[in-house]
């Protein structure tokens, strides 16, 4: 859940493929998934420090925001009760891309 998925739906079926190669038995578990995935949920992958923990908590609270919030940035800020320039600079820390879609330009129907 921690990953990102940068590679967008191909990337998720690529790794669902692979895990069911894999996979003779009837669930698949995170032995089955790619190398790269499993590298990244262990504590090796990430670092064992606290500052880690919270910058993959902190970017899906962002995340989770912004859907919430129709991808409107301001009104995600407000959400997460920080300033909207605080939330710009977290997202660019933590290599979180604005969307595609502006919230500030959604049509009222």
């Amino acid at each position: 859940m921690a990953h990102d998925w940068p590679g967008n739906i191909r990337e998720v079926e690529n790794a669902i493929e692979h895990a069911f190669i894999l996979c003779h038995e009837g669930y698949i578990d995170i032995r089955h998934l790619p190398e790269e995935l499993r590298a990244r949920g262990s504590a090796a992958g990430w670092g064992s420090d606290i500052g880690s923990a919270h910058d993959i908590l902190e970017g899906q609270a962002i995340r989770t925001a912004l859907e919430r919030n129709a991808f409107n940035r301001i009104a995600a800020a407000r959400t997460l009760g920080i300033h909207k320039t605080t939330l710009f600079r977290q997202m660019e820390k933590l290599g979180i891309t604005p969307p595609k879609q502006d919230g500030r330009n959604r049509c009222n129907k």
